[in-house]
């Protein structure tokens, strides 16, 4: 970014979990505050196949024209596996700033599925997003918001804020 003033915003961060027997965040507050919010319940376990599907949400256009990296985040929850747990996960970006595009990737551990994700609200042109993940083995998710800043006269516009 030559040349380009830019201002950190704040994001703030916070977590609720549910029945969940473990939860780790792990932000790069050196920059920033950020909002993140769980939401967990147990649900019962329900026998099914399915092909495996990839783990991973992207939501928007991530191309680099007039975008920057808005936030950053792994999220680790374990579950025992005796039981289903569905999160919702909420980040609120607190600043006059545009989402444009949104990833989350699950890392599984070694021998473990993961977590399917879903995309549940917000993200494009919106300065929060939330997106909700289902597992029986628990999750290591990366998160990546990127967008950009908005000028006076585009946040006046109506910019929808959570």
């Amino acid at each position: 970014m030559q040349g380009t003033n830019f201002k950190i915003f704040n994001v703030i961060s916070y977590l609720l979990i549910m029945s969940a027997p473990f939860a780790l965040i792990a932000g790069d507050g050196k920059q920033h505050r950020f909002i993140t919010e769980i939401t967990s319940k147990s649900v019962p376990n329900v026998s099914a196949s399915a092909k495996a599907l990839p783990h991973k949400l992207l939501v928007g256009r991530c191309e680099p024209k007039n975008t920057f990296l808005l936030h950053a985040e792994t999220i680790v929850l374990n579950n025992d596996n005796n039981s289903n747990v569905m999160s919702t996960i909420k980040t609120l970006i607190d600043g006059p700033v545009e989402i444009k595009c949104l990833t989350v990737v699950d890392n599984p551990q070694e021998g473990k599925n993961g977590g399917y994700l879903f995309y549940v609200n917000g993200g494009p042109g919106h300065n929060h997003v939330t997106f909700g993940i289902w597992t029986s083995d628990g999750f290591n998710i990366s998160v990546n918001i990127f967008g950009q800043e908005l000028t006076e006269k585009q946040n006046e516009k109506g910019r929808i804020e959570n």
